[in-house]
């Protein structure tokens, strides 16, 4: 499956040329979003100064970090839990899925 690409909008690409930016996500997951736009924004003539999130899930944002060789900062760190069906609690419980849940 492809990754989804995140693009700098054109009017903003002149903007960005020659300029040293900070990379700032709501919530670093996998990384995709920040990779993806940390390219796009480098191919605008951009350099990137910093990755920051307000809350990372896992270890990816630091690890892109480290890959583009800036700092990454965050507010909060929560583990990432992710089960398969056959492994998660709440489906072995077959408790269903409720958005109460998901504010926990």
């Amino acid at each position: 499956e492809a990754e989804a690409r995140v693009r700098v909008p054109p009017s903003l690409r002149a903007l960005v040329s020659d300029a040293r930016v900070r990379l700032l996500d709501d919530a670093c997951n996998a990384g995709a979003a920040c990779r993806s736009t940390a390219q796009d924004l480098r191919e605008a003539g951009a350099s990137i100064a910093a990755l920051a999130a307000l809350v990372e899930l896992g270890t990816d944002g630091a690890r892109l970090g480290s890959e583009l060789g800036v700092p990454f900062h965050v507010l909060a760190r929560r583990d990432r839990q992710l089960w398969r069906p056959d492994s998660c609690p709440l489906c072995r419980s077959n408790v269903p899925l409720s958005f109460e849940l998901m504010r926990r």
